[in-house]
Order: structure tokens, then C-alpha cells, then sequence
């Protein structure tokens, strides 16, 4: 089979009809390469709902004359292997430094703990839950459309008082747009809707996305709350039963 090489995002285009017959999921993905062993070298990857694989921007890195389109097959379940004879030779002809290069890190230098963080990725939420705000803009941006809200700008106070030139009370976090209506609505951002009523009002914001719907007061809340881990619930559900 064939894909389409896109090496300014670090990824290849797959095609829609391996997702429809069920040979490959949304979700993590293998990458290995044709002719090398894995444990040689192998990636963890991403298949997105548009066909295309992301996360190879060590595969990019290390082979900087990939060909627009290479083939591949799927060997078992969400696992890819690129049959690219030119990768294979330029791979069999580095160095085991070039391959797993030793630049040094501000942990490397600060000699900091090894520890295991569990990464982020869409499909993996029952193991991973956000540390801060900024993880919920991750998690909305890969869920947003199983929501009535879309994503449209941050809210700075610039925007903001584009939008209402008497704003004087707490800067919100972003614009979100009503997918029904088509209208601006002012967002916050919270791991927790209990964290919502500390510093807003209701009345200052339309749409509350957080993780964890805790709030034992909901009338302190905006009218409309996304809790997200009931979303990505649902979501890893429907994947898991290929209703997607």
C-alpha cells in the first residue's frame, strides 16, 4: 500500500480506507521499518481520525531525503511497517550516535530523578489526567468535536474588550463558538468546576470546560459545562466498539 509523505508536520497520509475496514484504529500506533529489527528501531506513533499517522519526528530527523510517497504494510493491529529501501540503506549506514543522539537536557544537567510521566494522547485518558489548565486545552483540542463548542482564540484582554469595551472583571480563558448558533461565548478553563466559583461569576462566562464536574453548587457554575473526562469516556467507548 501507499502513503503520501508530509515532512513539514512529521507525518504521512495513510488513506480513509484502512480505517473503514477496520485494519487500523484511531489511536496509538508501531512503526517499524522493513529490513531493520525492532528493537533496532521502531517508533510509537498516532493514527488521527483524518488518515494521516503523526508523531515521526524522529523517523523525519534522522532520514531528511524520505520520497514523497513510500509503501507500507500493517502487519498486525495498529502496527505499520514503511518499506523504504533508501530509509533502510541510509539507516544501516549511521552511526549508533546519530541514531540516538546525546544532547544534553536541563534535567540531564540538573541532574534531576528518572522517573516515568505517562504522555499524553487521546485515546490513553483512563491512565493519563491533567496536572494543569494548559493540559485541558490538549484534551479540548482533540475532543471539541463531540462537543457543541469550537475552539476559536484565547482570550486576552485585548479580544476581550474588542468584544465588550466595559469588561473589568476577571480576564476568562478563551473564546469558544457555538457550533448551532454561530456565536462568540466566553470560556473557562478548570481541572475542577469547584475551582470555578473562587474567582468568576456565572453571569461573566458561558461555557465552563474542566475535567472533573465536582461542584456540589451547580447553580454557581455558567449554564454550560463540558466535563471532559466524561466526554473521553464516551469517546474511548464508541472507538473501542468500532462504532466510529
Amino acid at each position: 500500500m501507499d502513503a503520501t509523505v508530509y515532512p513539514y508536520i512529521n507525518s504521512i497520509n495513510i488513506g480513509q480506507g484502512l480505517l473503514k475496514n477496520g485494519e487500523l484504529e484511531v489511536g496509538p500506533c508501531k512503526i517499524t521499518l522493513s529490513g531493520i529489527p525492532e528493537e533496532t528501531f521502531s517508533l510509537d506513533a498516532n493514527v488521527n481520525r483524518n488518515a494521516t499517522i503523526s508523531g515521526l519526528v524522529k523517523l523525519f530527523r534522522l532520514f531528511q531525503d524520505i520520497p514523497s510517497a513510500i509503501q507500507f504494510n500493517v502487519t498486525s493491529k495498529n502496527h505499520i511497517t514503511i518499506k523504504a529501501p533508501q530509509i533502510v540503506d541510509s539507516f544501516r549506514n549511521k552511526s549508533q550516535q546519530e541514531i540516538l543522539p546525546g544532547a544534553e537536557t536541563v534535567l540531564d544537567n540538573k541532574q534531576a530523578n528518572h522517573i516515568y510521566i505517562e504522555p499524553y494522547r487521546p485515546l490513553n485518558l483512563k491512565t493519563w489526567t491533567p496536572e494543569t489548565e494548559t493540559d485541558l486545552y490538549m484534551i479540548f483540542g482533540d475532543l471539541q468535536d463531540l462537543t457543541q463548542f469550537e475552539y476559536c482564540c484565547g482570550a486576552s484582554i485585548d479580544v476581550v474588550r474588542r468584544l465588550i469595551p466595559s469588561w473589568i472583571t476577571t480576564k476568562p480563558d478563551a473564546i469558544l463558538i457555538d457550533r448551532i448558533s454561530g456565536n462568540y461565548l466566553i470560556a473557562e478553563f478548570k481541572l475542577q468546576s469547584s475551582m470555578f466559583i473562587a474567582n468568576h461569576n456565572r453571569d461573566d462566562i458561558d461555557v465552563l470546560i474542566c475535567w472533573d464536574d465536582d461542584a456540589q453548587d451547580k447553580f454557581s457554575l455558567p449554564r454550560n459545562v463540558v466535563c471532559l473526562k466524561d466526554v473521553a469516556a464516551n469517546a474511548a467507548i464508541e472507538v473501542l466498539e468500532g462504532r466510529r
